[in-house]
């Protein structure tokens, strides 16, 4: 498992190549203006933000186990995103637990909060936040379609997600700006 200053360095090295995908799909979209082109941005774009949430998730789970920032039991064996039971026969068993974007966004930014030498909280009354909730909406109905018309992108959906990426990327750079960053090993 990496040390502290690698997960951060993992981090950064992931929204930088993830920020990269979603302005070349941008990109794309400027020059032909496709409905593909406008999907394969919405798919970059939330793959940016879950990519992105993920390292951070894993940045407080390297830390946890190294003893530099200490979870609770709870909020570990939901960073862990497992769900255990118990059956019938008292044998216990586990499986991916799933957790929606959004959810898992304000969960592991309220950790990641905890980290830094100044509390951030995310700003959830705006319309950034707003926006964001849209889009996980319009990327849900582009990638799991029960219709030819889910297909359809509209220049308000374009709008709701680039608003959505905008506010995300803007929340993540205001939590790594009070950040403290571990000294390299």
């Amino acid at each position: 498992m990496p040390n502290v200053f690698q997960a951060f360095r993992d981090m950064e090295q992931t929204a930088r190549m993830l920020s990269e995908d979603v302005i070349a799909s941008y990109n794309l979209v400027e020059q032909i203006s496709s409905p593909f082109a406008m999907r394969v941005y919405i798919r970059s774009v939330f793959t940016f933000i879950e990519g992105n949430t993920n390292a951070i998730q894993n940045l407080l789970l390297v830390a946890n186990e190294q003893g530099s920032y200490a979870l609770s039991e709870e909020d570990r064996i939901a960073l862990s995103e497992i769900n255990v039971t118990i059956d019938s026969r008292g044998k216990a068993s586990s499986r991916k637990a799933f957790v929606s974007v959004g959810a898992k966004f304000r969960f592991v930014f309220r950790l990641y909060a905890s980290m830094v030498r100044e509390p951030v909280e995310i700003k959830v009354s705006g319309a950034g936040w707003q926006s964001f909730q849209k889009a996980i909406g319009i990327r849900n109905r582009i990638t799991h379609p029960k219709s030819m018309e889910e297909f359809s992108v509209s220049e308000e959906d374009m709008v709701v997600v680039k608003t959505a990426f905008n506010w995300y990327a803007t929340e993540i750079m205001r939590m790594n700006g009070a950040f403290i960053v571990p000294d390299s090993p």
